[in-house]
């Protein structure tokens, strides 16, 4: 589901991530293709954790796009879903988590601010992805069930040039949702493992930098408990909140 960003307080808050990110990184002076940012496209039906592994990056990057196609999906994902670990396992993208493995407490200080302080500003139970794509960047299908909740990503793109995409299972298709330029707001639920019914099989890419911070509202438990109701109730404070034109 999208939803109508308007709040302009959170808008603030998300601008001044993305504006000390990207001048600790420029700090850097490290081109990200320099990074471990990559995972290699794993073999059809080999979906296993063996395969998460970082290897050395292919020198053509020009065919990821096609990672996130619905035919790789129906081929490489959807055939093989018992196999799934619930994480991706193909991308390339960089993770400030591992920012702050390569290059200590400046990073430390930024991504711990994102994952637990906006996450408590913000009204969020806690951060689940705090991620920069560059161009021709992506991420790998995946339904998030190790990490099951409703949640709620915050995406900024450069240009607009690239998208999200989800398999609507009742309707048998991949949908395409397109960036846009500056920052978006969505919100999904990700079922756990044993729910295969609910699970959202989703993929991203794009042309231009991109960067995602994603948000959980946690359910604790199958659809319909007591604790779903209380976590979707939470979720939707949370949307109505967003679309408000707060000062």
């Amino acid at each position: 589901m999208i939803i109508d960003l308007k709040n302009k307080e959170v808008i603030s808050k998300l601008d001044a991530v993305l504006f000390e990110w990207q001048n600790k990184f420029d700090a850097l002076g490290v081109p990200v293709t320099d990074m471990k940012v990559y995972a290699d496209p794993v073999p059809i039906g080999q979906l296993k954790y063996e395969h998460t592994h970082r290897n050395t990056p292919p020198e053509d990057k020009s065919g990821f796009k096609h990672r996130t196609s619905e035919e790789t999906f129906r081929k490489e994902y959807l055939a093989y879903a018992d196999d799934h670990i619930g994480f991706p396992v193909e991308w390339y993208s960089v993770a400030t988590e591992e920012l702050k493995e390569m290059y200590g407490d400046d990073w430390e200080k930024l991504n711990s601010y994102v994952r637990y302080d906006l996450a408590a500003e913000l009204g969020a139970a806690s951060n689940a992805l705090f991620s920069f794509y560059p161009p021709k960047g992506y991420i790998g299908w995946h339904t998030n069930w190790n990490a099951y909740s409703y949640q709620v990503l915050f995406t900024w793109s450069e240009t607009g040039e690239g998208y999200f995409s989800y398999y609507d299972k009742p309707n048998d298709k991949v949908v395409i949702v397109p960036d846009k330029k500056g920052w978006q707001a969505k919100t999904y639920f990700f079922a756990p493992k044993e729910d295969t019914q609910n699970h959202c099989w989703h993929t991203a890419y794009t042309e231009c930098n991109r960067m995602t911070l994603c948000y959980k509202f946690t359910n604790w438990g199958g659809r319909g408990t007591e604790r779903d109701v209380q976590a979707l109730a939470w979720r939707n404070d949370f949307v109505e909140f967003l679309e408000t034109e707060y000062e």
